[in-house]
């Protein structure tokens, strides 16, 4: 797993072209939970040299030359899904990258949508947005995912290695 601050920007010419990312506030409970789980998805599988697992935190503006240029990026964060139960897991796949720009779907809204924006703007979008979204129970001040959402994290990831089969990728459990 990386993180936007590890290298500099050399090389993101031949950045494997697809981009799993998790997003996310560690420090608050369930709002950790896409960080969370892009961590257990790398303990659990290997990946070939066409995916790219990053922990973009809450970096905001920082992940725009990590984005760019890949073919697909698969947001994994939490959602607001009124009618949900905490801990229930959704898969949005974007067809219309510029309109899910313009809807607010997760609680990042700020940094990842003008992130989107900038890249779209700058004709460097993935052509391909796949968001993996978890109702979150609680977001006080803690490292602990509460146990509805922990036990959501195991589908999503379920949902992400999926979505990377049909891609024609092959993760490997570890």
């Amino acid at each position: 797993v990386t993180s936007p601050g590890e290298s500099g920007e050399e090389g993101r010419a031949t950045s494997p072209e697809i981009l799993v990312l998790g997003v996310g506030n560690i420090l608050l409970s369930d709002e950790g939970a896409g960080v969370k789980a892009l961590h257990e998805l790398d303990r659990q599988y290997e990946f070939p040299a066409e995916v790219e697992l990053m922990d973009g935190g809450t970096s905001g503006m920082q992940l725009l030359p990590w984005i760019e240029n890949r073919s697909s990026l698969f947001i994994l964060d939490v959602v607001k899904e009124k009618e949900a139960e905490p801990g229930a897991v959704f898969q949005y796949n974007f067809d219309d990258p510029p309109a899910f720009i313009r809807k607010k779907s997760t609680s990042h809204q700020l940094g990842l949508n003008e992130v989107l924006a900038f890249s779209l703007m700058s004709n460097t979008l993935p052509s391909r947005i796949v968001l993996f979204g978890i109702k979150p129970e609680s977001m006080q001040t803690g490292v602990e995912l509460t146990s509805n959402v922990q036990a959501g994290v195991q589908e999503l990831i379920g949902l992400v290695v999926r979505e990377l089969e049909k891609s024609g990728i092959s993760p490997v459990k570890s």
